[in-house]
């Protein structure tokens, strides 16, 4: 399967999806690096295949502004492939394993062709070359950074690249001069037509090449010199012109892809010029400056087919954005290139586009939009712009009528690192109202989780400064992550209640488990997702992407694990809704228990009773989690004796490929 051949990109809806959002700690073995605010530098892209500086140190984040794309497929050198693959060795939260070589096969066949043209496609010789060749290309990665002996096996593939693609240009080259010249409309049409298959791929590289030959022709025959440009660079970019040894670069730069990818499934390594896929799934990303919703390639450009920003419109062909041309980039350029921040040029972006029906490519401005800093009154603070604004969906507070009284509803739909702040927020406005509610029920339903800062700031609303989550690398504990202490104004003594679901996972499941192990409250619904691993993002040492890799495991304060388990309601309350789990992903680390940090003391107080008055409520399991909230027992929090207390284990049982 060639990957994402029509984008479909937009921030992810189902759990399995947002469990893969990275959880962003502090790093004590490394240098992490935040999720960057898009911005269009000034400087051009690196070269590719050129050697970093600095190589073999970490990379620091010299600003927060995404690269722009090259248009060139990015290569890693023999030397900086197996120096990233050490890097990440002992990053890892445990023992690196070692790739099934039928699954990177797999994952390199897609990561290697961004088209269907490379090696996707059933005619390509490299499909069958990549899997005969993938034990030994393995072993190459793996050889250690200091190795001398070459990427053979890369070497290899490399050579049958060259050539492969040199047979699709001579038949891209003479179907392009055969093409006939249509009338302006009837190429524009030719244009704008999607020029890549949607899942598997079916079609023969070379029919693909001819019929991008002939495409390209008919509009240059057509619309002459105005379109000369994108047609000279549709052919570079779709089957460029490598010798050997750089396409080898090429191959081992997807072969670290595709090895992050199968071993960590919620890993993955990006060259600067794709960064941004890194983050597409994660709800802290300001994504507000993209340029459309969907999109689809086409010979010449990209189609826009939902949400375009004006003065852009639908079925817009792009050909350029800010003079880079977007015919033959990989669905993670063209997106990382739409996202370019417009503050960074005074007079908004640049898009030529040729709109159909039209005789010539026309240049529009997408104006820039006011910061969040622009639109601060004085006096006021402002949030950073790389996270959501207060009034978005990410919190929403309901006012249930319970008993002679009310229960606040907070709906939490996304752990980010200002989560503590917000919510003590909505805490002192609901203490300082003239009836203050009777109690607090957190719905953590469908989060699927952020950062473990917010989650340990949020637990201090209710249990201010105790430690609360051992953080383990390779079985040993790195740190413990205390929960806040904020303002007295801002603490809630009263009940309090969590209500989650299957869907609940990763940092909102460290929130809810921290209440529960607290006994500070009840927890009800239904199992939840069992992620209980940590995920951090670095600039790698050899400065030419970025990684997102699970670094550590953590544990809830009395020690039990959540990876691959979950935690169990003390009620079960709502519809059992089937639906994946952690434990469900092939590759997914074991879990691991680390020491009880608990601090002891008295257990929050029980919810009054309601005497039969909830509601009504914003949903029926609302109620129904108030109705069996009221008279639960909750006992009083004793850690085990120090002599008794569980060691954190030396190792863990490893990954399960």
């Amino acid at each position: 399967m060639v990957r994402r051949l029509v984008a479909r990109v937009s921030f992810l809806a189902g759990v399995a999806l947002l469990v893969v959002a990275a959880v962003r700690v502090g790093a004590d073995h490394g240098a992490p690096i935040e999720p960057r605010a898009p911005a269009l530098p000034q400087a051009s892209a690196a070269v590719p295949h050129a050697s970093p500086q600095n190589e073999g140190e970490e990379a620091a984040c010299q600003d927060d502004a995404l690269v722009v794309p090259s248009g060139h497929p990015v290569g890693l050198s023999c030397a900086q492939a197996r120096s990233l693959l050490a890097e990440i060795r002992t990053r890892f939260a445990e023992d690196l394993p070692t790739p099934a070589p039928a699954a990177f096969a797999e994952s390199l066949t897609s990561w290697l062709d961004p088209h269907g043209l490379w090696s996707a496609a059933a005619d390509a010789p490299t499909g069958p070359l990549i899997a005969s060749e993938a034990a030994a290309l393995i072993d190459e990665l793996g050889a250690g950074a200091g190795a001398d002996r070459p990427c053979a096996a890369a070497g290899e593939i490399g050579a049958a690249l060259e050539h492969w693609v040199g047979d699709l240009r001579a038949t891209f080259d003479a179907a392009s001069a055969g093409a006939p010249a249509l009338s302006k409309p009837g190429a524009s049409e030719v244009a704008l037509a999607s020029a890549f298959e949607d899942g598997d791929v079916t079609v023969p590289a070379q029919t693909l090449a001819a019929e991008l030959g002939r495409r390209v022709g008919t509009v240059e025959r057509s619309f002459g010199a105005a379109l000369e440009p994108f047609v000279r660079a549709s052919r570079e970019r779709f089957l460029p012109g490598l010798d050997a040894r750089e396409w080898e670069n090429v191959v081992l730069a997807a072969a670290v892809r595709s090895y992050v990818s199968v071993v960590d499934p919620h890993g993955a390594w990006a060259p600067l010029d794709e960064e941004w896929s890194l983050y597409a799934d994660d709800p802290s990303f300001d994504d507000d400056e993209r340029l459309w919703g969907d999109m689809l390639r086409t010979a010449l450009g990209v189609r826009v087919v939902d949400a375009p920003t004006p003065p852009l419109e639908i079925d817009d062909l792009v050909l350029a954005i800010q003079g880079v041309p977007t015919v033959g980039l990989s669905v993670e350029q063209v997106e990382q290139l739409a996202r370019a921040d417009s503050v960074s040029s005074a007079n908004g972006r640049s898009v030529v586009v040729l709109r159909e029906g039209e005789e010539a490519p026309r240049e529009l401005v997408v104006e820039a939009e006011a910061s969040d800093e622009d639109e601060t009154e004085p006096g006021e603070s402002n949030v950073a712009s790389t996270k959501k604004s207060s009034s978005d969906a990410e919190l929403a507070v309901d006012f249930v009528p319970y008993g002679r009284g009310t229960a606040m509803v907070v709906t939490i739909r996304y752990v980010g690192d200002d989560l503590g702040e917000r919510l003590s927020n909505i805490i002192e406005d609901a203490l300082g109202a003239r009836t203050p509610p009777v109690g607090i029920l957190l719905d953590l339903r469908g989060n699927g989780g952020g950062s473990t800062d917010g989650a340990a700031a949020a637990l201090g609303i209710f249990q201010p400064g105790v430690p609360a989550f051992p953080l383990l690398h390779r079985g040993q504990v790195t740190e413990v992550l205390a929960a806040v202490a904020p303002a007295e104004s801002s603490r809630w003594r009263g009940p309090v209640a969590v209500l989650v679901d299957g869907a609940t996972a990763s940092a909102a499941e460290m929130l809810a488990g921290g209440l529960a192990k607290y006994r500070r409250g009840p927890l009800l619904g239904q199992r939840t997702y069992g992620k209980g691993c940590v995920q951090e993002y670095f600039r790698d040492r050899v400065g030419i992407g970025v990684l997102r890799l699970t670094t550590r495991l953590y544990t809830l304060p009395d020690g039990s694990p959540v990876q691959r388990r979950g935690l169990v309601p003390d009620i079960f309350v709502g519809p059992d809704e089937p639906g994946e789990h952690e434990a469900d992903t092939p590759g997914t680390l074991e879990p691991a228990a680390g020491p009880d940090v608990r601090a002891p003391g008295p257990a929050g107080p029980s919810w009054p009773s309601s005497a039969g008055r909830v509601g009504p409520c914003p949903d029926s399991v609302i109620c129904a989690a108030l109705r069996k909230a009221a008279g639960t027992p909750i006992a009083r929090v004793r850690p085990e004796p120090a002599a008794r207390k569980r060691r954190a284990p030396r190792s863990l049982t490893g990954a399960t490929r």
